[in-house]
């Protein structure tokens, strides 16, 4: 009878290590997926000027910018060497990345025609990086590297009216090549109202702004003689 109460208790005490043990390495398990956060900051169409000020001031440090797209093998590759500089630089270097698919006027407004493109931003200035895709050499660039170029000037983000400008010039190019069937001469009945609209409601727009703007010079006007 005692050596069973024995055998029982050896059996619990067992079962209770084992369980501890479990929940310990549940634990740890939680705590380093947990720790395994992203230094890689995150930007888009909206937040990279507000971010970086990359053509207003740079207050916010250097920035160290890849353009990528989700599908691109050699930005696949690049990843975890990312994210071990931007570790690595943390505090120094503001370690970027923007997906190109999803955010196109960033990739116009820096001329970037191919994935994955490397831009430092550094006092109003940017630089190419076109070297070996390994952490020694990526830190070396943003470090000293940089400056054995000229670089470019940051160019300014779009404003509203050269967006404006450019839409009214695309609209401009499909009414040209769409409106008017090149090869059976026919009129295209759907573009052409399509493009009417378009061009209708980009008309509005610029009216209203106008007469918005001027109003608004006059009001502003009144009460500083006020």
């Amino acid at each position: 009878m005692a050596s069973k109460l024995v055998i029982r208790a050896l059996f619990v005490g067992l079962l209770c290590i084992s369980q501890h043990a479990t929940f310990s390495f549940a634990q740890d398990d939680t705590v380093e997926e947990t720790e395994k956060v992203s230094d890689v900051i995150v930007l888009d169409n909206d937040s990279f000027e507000h971010l970086t000020q990359a053509s207003t001031g740079a207050t916010t440090g250097d920035w160290f910018v890849e353009f990528y797209a989700p599908w691109c093998g050699h930005c696949k590759r690049l990843t975890p060497v990312w994210e071990e500089i931007a570790t690595e630089l943390k505090g120094t270097v503001n370690v970027a990345k923007v997906d190109g698919t999803q955010n196109r006027k960033l990739l116009k407004r820096f001329g970037v025609s191919g994935f994955p493109t490397l831009k430092f931003f550094h006092h109003g200035k940017m630089y190419s990086y076109k070297g070996a895709r390994t952490a020694e050499a990526l830190t070396e660039f943003v470090k000293a590297g940089y400056a054995e170029q000229d670089g470019e000037a940051v160019p300014p983000p779009p404003s509203f009216w050269s967006e404006f400008v450019e839409a009214i010039k695309k609209a401009r190019g499909l009414a040209k090549d769409l409106i008017i069937h090149k090869i059976t001469g026919e009129f295209n009945r759907p573009v052409v109202i399509l493009v009417s609209l378009c061009v209708g409601s980009s008309l509005c727009i610029v009216v209203f702004a106008l007469v918005f703007g001027i109003k608004s010079g006059k009001e502003h006007a009144r009460r500083k003689k006020q």
